[in-house]
């Protein structure tokens, strides 16, 4: 996107690959174009909000990033859109795109799809900062859960538009680590309005239903990703594609946990335990990768640990909304299937996907990641579970 930079950029790759031999992941790469093509489409966004509405001001996008909402007809990708003045959830063309050859087929959309020709997106809601009531964080990196006061602009709903009940709705993110972003971002743009401080909470119900199956095992990793394509099994059988359907992938010190998400079924919780939303990977994992130097962040003040604990104290005294799903009846997450550690190997596919097949004695497993990153936290958790076990291991390349 900056065009001063483009050369040294490019020649940062060709002197590690070439004068240094080192190899550059295609999944790598992948995930860097990636977040450049979503930035690109981002200013096409600004625009088709601008053009809109042509009532409200003039809007600029703080934050915009792909994430997964469960539907009827299952889960849908969109783009959560922040603007100075509102909220918007967004839903990109379901269409092919214009460079698609005749009978090509494509899973799910990638920001990739509009770089030289950006189509515009179906906007399913808009709503104010006033409607925002409570900011759930769920276990991991990945799952944000917001209460809204009403139904939004646009929304289909059975119920009459003058309902003014909270909602909620869970969000599923691509990128670890942007929940936590987009849940700053929505308190600080709705604390400059007439909406004030919105409360951020840890919300334990994911959390609750994987360590009750991973009970005394130390949690390694917790990525939401979907199911990668399966090696053929037979020389007649054809390759199993690749599942799109969001899946909860948990990496502990002795098996590896899939989840089936039912994001629908979340609900807030009457009573909040702020005791237990500790990090949940050991303090050695690092040990097990290469040392990396990092930004040691200050620890907050007192002010900031007391204007947190109002904040808590401020949610919980809001109403939870009638109806609202059992957490026993119908389970944000059910165990699929558990896989005992240690493998009897470990590949790190070299696809342009993030890929990361497993092979236990009770089957295959091939997880893909939506991003590089994600995978990368895979690699170190499993280099600490190999590592504390007590098999001996050859790497191969």
């Amino acid at each position: 996107r900056c065009s001063a930079y483009r050369y040294d950029v490019l020649e940062v790759f060709s002197v590690g690959e070439v004068f240094l031999a080192q190899n550059v992941r295609p999944s790598f790469l992948g995930e860097l174009l990636m977040n450049l093509n979503l930035g690109s489409f981002t200013l096409f966004v600004e625009k088709f909000i601008a053009d809109y509405n042509l009532r409200t001001k003039e809007q600029h996008v703080l934050f915009m990033e792909t994430v997964r909402v469960q539907s009827k007809q299952g889960f849908n990708i969109c783009l959560f859109v922040v603007t100075n003045c509102k909220v918007f959830l967004l839903e990109p063309s379901r269409n092919k795109p214009t460079f698609a050859a005749e009978g090509e087929t494509f899973e799910c959309w990638d920001a990739s799809w509009e770089a030289m020709f950006p189509r515009e997106p179906t906007v399913l809601w808009e709503r104010d900062f006033s409607s925002l009531v409570r900011l759930w964080l769920g276990y991991g990196s990945q799952i944000l859960a917001v209460e809204w006061q009403g139904p939004g602009k646009g929304q289909d709903l059975v119920s009459s538009p003058s309902d003014n009940k909270i909602q909620s709705e869970v969000y599923l993110f691509h990128r670890p680590d942007r929940c936590t972003t987009l849940a700053e971002t929505l308190r600080a743009a709705a604390a400059q309005g007439e909406a004030g401080a919105v409360p951020i909470l840890m919300d334990p119900a994911f959390r609750n239903l994987v360590l009750a199956q991973t009970q005394e095992e130390q949690v390694l990793a917790i990525t939401v990703a979907v199911h990668g394509p399966k090696p053929r099994q037979g020389l007649f059988t054809s390759e199993q594609k690749a599942d799109p359907t969001p899946r909860l992938f948990v990496l502990t010190a002795a098996s590896v946990l899939e989840f089936d998400i039912k994001s629908s079924a979340w609900a807030p919780i009457k009573e909040l335990d702020p005791a237990i939303f500790d990090d949940f990977t050991p303090a050695d994992l690092e040990e097990a990768a290469e040392e990396e130097e990092e930004d040691v962040l200050p620890a907050p003040s007192e002010e900031d640990m007391a204007l947190r604990h109002l904040l808590r104290l401020c949610g919980s005294q809001l109403p939870v909304p009638e109806g609202a799903p059992d957490g026993t009846s119908r389970p944000v997450l059910s165990l699929v299937k558990k896989y005992a550690l240690p493998p009897t190997e470990i590949s790190f596919e070299t696809r342009n996907e993030a890929d990361l097949s497993l092979q236990f004695s009770s089957g295959a497993l091939c997880i893909r990641f939506f991003t590089d990153s994600s995978r990368e936290i895979w690699r170190r958790g499993l280099a600490y579970a190999l590592v504390k076990s007590e098999k001996g291991w050859s790497r191969q390349y």
